[in-house]
């Protein structure tokens, strides 16, 4: 049985490289994690697990939004679209969005661009809906005055197709997916402990199960702003062009000079899944069927293949899955 995505995630990235550094790394960690925005710090028992913690849990955030692409990837794109399918059948896509609130009023926000203490909307956390791109369907639509191009799934295309449960997990639960046994949850440390508290404090993390492929768990996770809430920070960021949404617009990652496809002070929404037995960034679904030769009879599908990007390697990885 595979080691399951949420231990992997909280054993290879967090837990394992704080347990393993050397004074002399930890100490460059800690100068690392004294850039942690101030509302990840705000309870005295997570501060207890060490600044290498806290440093690795940053670290990640960074690692995952290097993964990311830019969403400029189709029409109607969204800032938080964390995934999509492809089908053969024709252009149109299946696009899957967030639904982020405000963390303390629990009002609803347009998208996490240029925007922090947010979470998902705790009662309906992800939104599946279809856009039209196929140009023969685009043209239909507007011969019938219809000017918009997203359209909500049907009921059977929720319940057999392309719907997605997604639930965002309590603390409690959360740990049971980390330590997956009871004997794991009865060894584990305070400190132990403590550091899946900062991983769930940072991530705000959904489990969520597509209807196509329920046996297959992805997690979405919340990325918070990377950057403090300083005011030459926030000068830097009016002077950006309005009119050019900050996913476009690549910020420059303070830690080594790399180029990330999200603006660092955005809130970021992203998929983690398995894919050939690697914990990765779900990028996309491709979906291969035949269609019916009557109406009253659903497509059959050939195959499906999960595309996304290693969060070790930065490799790009593809996973065929067989009806």
């Amino acid at each position: 049985m595979p080691t399951a995505a949420a231990t992997l995630l909280f054993r290879d990235f967090v837990w394992g490289p704080a347990s393993s550094s050397t004074k002399e790394s930890s100490c460059l960690l800690s100068r690392h994690a004294s850039t942690i925005t101030n509302h990840r710090n705000s309870n005295a028992d997570v501060l207890a697990v060490g600044p290498a913690v806290s440093a690795n849990v940053h670290q990640l955030n960074r690692s995952i939004r290097r993964c990311l692409v830019d969403r400029r990837r189709f029409n109607n794109d969204h800032h938080d679209t964390c995934m999509f399918i492809e089908r053969s059948k024709n252009l149109n896509v299946v696009a899957y969005t967030a639904n982020l609130v405000d963390l303390k009023t629990g009002a609803a926000v347009a998208s996490g661009e240029k925007k922090a203490d947010l979470t998902f909307k705790a009662s309906d956390p992800l939104h599946a809906y279809w856009i039209k791109i196929e140009p023969e369907h685009v043209a239909r639509r507007r011969a019938r005055g219809e000017m918009e191009d997203i359209c909500e799934l049907n009921m059977v295309e929720r319940k057999l197709a392309f719907g997605c449960s997604a639930n965002l997990l309590s603390k409690e639960k959360f740990f049971a997916e980390v330590l997956t046994d009871k004997a794991s949850r009865n060894a584990a440390t305070a400190e132990e402990r403590g550091a899946i508290e900062v991983l769930y404090d940072e991530l705000h993390p959904c489990l969520c199960r597509f209807t196509a492929m329920p046996s297959w768990p992805v997690w979405m996770v919340r990325l918070p702003p990377l950057m403090e809430n300083t005011a030459a920070s926030v000068a830097l960021l009016d002077t950006e062009d309005d009119g050019v949404s900050s996913s476009a617009c690549a910020s420059r990652d303070s830690n080594g000079g790399e180029a990330l496809a999200f603006n660092m002070r955005s809130t970021v929404v992203a998929m983690l899944a398995l894919i050939n037995g690697e914990l990765s960034v779900l990028q996309k679904v491709y979906v291969c069927s035949v269609e019916p030769k009557h109406f009253y009879q659903l497509p059959r599908v050939e195959y499906i293949d999960v595309y996304g990007t290693s969060l070790a390697t930065g490799k790009e990885l593809c996973e065929r899955r067989v009806n």
